[in-house]
């Protein structure tokens, strides 16, 4: 009885939606009209599969992902990591509420300040190319958003930013599960750093 409404919210929200798309998916719906649906079959994915529209989308959601994966996983396992090593509990938690400070931002907040950031005129990542090391004048300073080559890793930097704390802390919570007279063991026996991690 208990599950009831959590059933209910998933079915409604996750099973139906999915069964639904996946329904009209098959047919000629048309979302402005009346009109009923007629059954097409594959009719749509064959005509998805001859669209170069699809295959540079299906690229850049490729590339994106190859950008934005290592940020999801690497990083956030050495930094949790490193943090678990911190032995001072009071400096242990500063760096976990600091890293999960972007978590907790609303997502409307954190794509006005990462817009601003890029800015091409006022930001502060060109003021900083520009004026303080002199790498960039203000003719050839980078575009980082508007459609160039660097949009999609500019994206993906500010995902990471945004879920480093959120990722950290479950690998955190993964390290807090090892005994760590575990470790301490394995120091005696010899291991060194890189066994310890990956054993």
């Amino acid at each position: 009885m208990f599950m009831v409404p959590a059933l209910v919210f998933f079915i409604g929200y996750q099973v139906y939606p999915t069964i639904r798309v996946l329904w009209i998916s098959f047919t000629d719906y048309q979302y402005l009209t009346n009109e009923p649906p007629n059954w097409v079959g594959f009719n749509n994915y064959l005509a998805a599969m001859k669209d170069p529209l699809m295959w540079v989308s299906l690229w850049r959601a490729a590339l994106f992902t190859l950008l934005f994966l290592p940020g999801c996983i690497i990083l956030p396992l050495i930094l949790a990591i490193l943090i678990d090593r911190v032995r001072n509990p009071v400096v242990a938690t500063v760096y976990r509420v600091v890293l999960l400070i972007p978590a907790v931002i609303p997502s409307t907040l954190v794509f006005v300040l990462w817009k601003w950031m890029y800015n091409f005129q006022s930001g502060p990542i060109n003021h900083f190319l520009v004026n303080t090391t002199g790498w960039f004048s203000l003719q050839d300073a980078p575009q980082w958003l508007g459609g160039t080559a660097l949009t999609l890793p500019a994206i993906a930097v500010m995902e990471v930013w945004w879920g480093l704390g959120y990722h950290t802390i479950f690998f955190l919570a993964g390290l807090a599960a090892i005994p760590k007279d575990l470790p301490e063991a394995a120091r005696i026996d010899g291991a060194n750093e890189w066994s310890l991690f990956w054993h």
